[in-house]
């Protein structure tokens, strides 16, 4: 959280309620989200209507870092994918 509120220009509280729905997000912060993660508004709107497609490098970035994880940390990765 500390991390996204730098690379967008707020505080680590603000992104925390962002996240948490204690804080209504405004279509200003969902483009600074998307731009400072490279994604285009196109792409998030698709995503928010169910198309879900990966593309493969993220796909690929994610499962590098899981492989890179410890077991006692992967353990915690699979209780939380599993929550989805």
């Amino acid at each position: 959280m500390r991390k996204a509120g730098r690379i967008i220009g707020v505080s680590e509280a603000t992104v925390n309620h962002l996240e948490n729905g204690r804080m209504d997000i405004s279509g200003d912060f969902i483009k600074r989200f998307l731009d400072a993660y490279g994604y285009s508004i196109e792409e998030f709107q698709s995503y928010v209507v169910g198309n879900l497609e990966i593309p493969e490098s993220l796909l690929s970035e994610c499962l590098a870092i899981i492989k890179r994880l410890d077991p006692a940390k992967l353990k915690t990765v699979k209780a939380i994918l599993q929550s989805f």
